[in-house]
């Protein structure tokens, strides 16, 4: 009877590991980012000013031209 009970233990316990790591492999497999779009077009706004891409008066104008009149932070 106590062997029975401890295989039932065991298979639950595999089960639930079994589901864990499935839940934590989708999340790694599928990353899930909370940003709005105005977020994201800042962001890449940042990336190409920093990369050299586009020149302080482009970033400035890109800016104000998504409602952002904030000072260029170098």
């Amino acid at each position: 009877m106590a062997g029975m009970l401890l295989m039932g233990v065991l298979v639950t316990g595999s089960l639930v590991a079994l589901v864990l790591a499935l839940i934590w492999l989708a999340g790694r497999l599928f990353p899930h980012e909370r940003r709005t779009d105005d977020e994201a077009a800042r962001a890449t706004l940042r990336r190409r000013y920093a990369a050299g891409q586009i020149t302080e008066a482009e970033y400035l104008r890109a800016l104000h031209a998504l409602g952002h009149d904030e000072r260029l932070l170098v």
